[in-house]
Formats: structure tokens, sequence, C-alpha cells
């Protein structure tokens, strides 16, 4: 559920300052305290350095109207998109906080699954070790040679905090010198309100198309292959009201 994590930091910092105009002594451990979860999280969350698991967004939602909005909004987005994937659970997810994990695990849902030696040949022997875990853990079946995940028909739908993590993971999977089989953009610039607001719906419509290309079976082979992208700004400032936009 990758979420924008500036506007749902935005929204918490509002409620605290909606809740310390009715009662100014009311402090940010207190709010947190009443919501329930560690006064140490929400700090992160609202400094945009964490977003929460999965139980603690139902939490800050039953308390927070406007965040249960947004995160509704977002969750039917994906949905619409991609009936195909759903969220992972807390177990599994926790599991592809390590690199070597996270990989087997893509390379063992795809529509070709993964041999031991593919896996050995793509991350050494610690995709093996991974392959193990996997398996103990039932996230993993082994048909024949190939491992595939048991699951197969549902794709990885991570939290903003383990995606966040491994697009550097994706980016260091990158080979500058296959030449025709990859492909790498970037550029920058300075936007205003209806720029910066293009540039995400082109963003998003993109991705949704290679969405889509990926999950219909006449495209489905046996070559592994991975799509990566997202845009953000430099520096995170509120933009002037008397901006054209």
């Amino acid at each position: 559920m990758a979420i924008d994590v500036n506007q749902f930091s935005e929204i918490l910092r509002n409620y605290i300052s909606e809740k310390q105009k009715i009662n100014p002594t009311l402090s940010e451990n207190q709010i947190a305290n009443k919501i329930g979860i560690s006064a140490s999280t929400f700090h992160r969350m609202i400094n945009c350095k964490a977003y929460p698991h999965f139980k603690t967004i139902i939490k800050l939602c039953e308390t927070i109207p406007e965040l249960k909005t947004f995160i509704t909004y977002n969750i039917t987005e994906v949905s619409d998109e991609s009936k195909t994937s759903e969220y992972i659970g807390e177990e599994l997810e926790d599991l592809m906080e390590d690199q070597n994990l996270f990989i087997t695990y893509a390379l063992a849902i795809s529509h070709h699954g993964i041999t031991e030696d593919e896996i050995t040949y793509c991350i050494g022997y610690n995709g093996q070790k991974a392959l193990r875990v996997l398996l103990d853990k039932g996230f993993v079946k082994k048909e024949g040679d190939r491992y595939r995940a048991t699951n197969q028909k549902k794709g990885i739908v991570l939290s903003f905090k383990v995606l966040k993590k491994h697009i550097v993971t994706l980016a260091e999977r990158y080979k500058p010198d296959c030449k025709g089989n990859n492909y790498i953009f970037y550029k920058t610039e300075s936007l205003n309100k209806a720029g910066i607001k293009e540039l995400k719906k082109i963003n998003k419509e993109t991705h949704r198309k290679v969405q889509r290309l990926m999950e219909k079976e006449e495209y489905k082979g046996d070559t592994p292959m991975f799509s990566v992208g997202f845009c953000d700004m430099f520096c995170i400032k509120k933009l002037n009201k008397g901006e054209n936009s």
C-alpha cells in the first residue's frame, strides 16, 4: 500500500493542531497514548520518518476521520487497478524487510517461479537460505524443480516502510551494461502546484499501464523483469498561496 507519507504526516499534524486548539495543554505524547500507540512511533510518523504497520493504521483511522477517508481512497484506488493483489500480511511483510527474502519471494511469486540454480545465480547462496525460510514458513512451495509462492495469484502489496527500503534494492539490481533489455529515465525541474499535480497523474497512469501489462496472461514468460517508479520533491516546503497554478 504505497501511500504518500508526506500527506499522511500532514493529516496527523492537522489533527494535533485541532486538538490543541481545544486544549492547549494537550501534548503529542498524550494524544498518542489516547490513540493507543507509542509516543516514539507517533513522533516519527508526524515527522515523515516512519510509516505504520497495518494494525497501527486501523487504530489511527478509528480516531481520525480525515485519515480514514485518505486511507480508504488510496486502498480503493489500488483495488480498482488490480484485482489480483492484496496486502501480504504482517508476518510475511516482516520477512520482506530482508533484501534476500524480498528478491526470493518476488521471483517465487512470478509466473515462472524460481529454481535453486536461478536464485543462486541472482543473489548467491543467501538465496538458498531465503528459500528455506520461506518454505518453513509456508509462503513458498516446491513443484518439481521450481519454487513458487503458495498464493501465487496474489501480487505483492507492501507498506510504505518496506516499499521505500526496496526502491534501493531494485536500483542495485539495475545493470547499465545490459543494453536493449533495460531502461532508465530521470528529469528534474521546479514546478508549481498545477505542474506537480499533472506530473503525479502522468506517473500514476504510466505505472498502471505497466501493472496491467504484467498481469496479462499473453505476456507471461520465463524472463524475470522488474519495473519501479517514483517522483518527489528535493525539499519539502509549503507552496506559496500566491503561486500561479
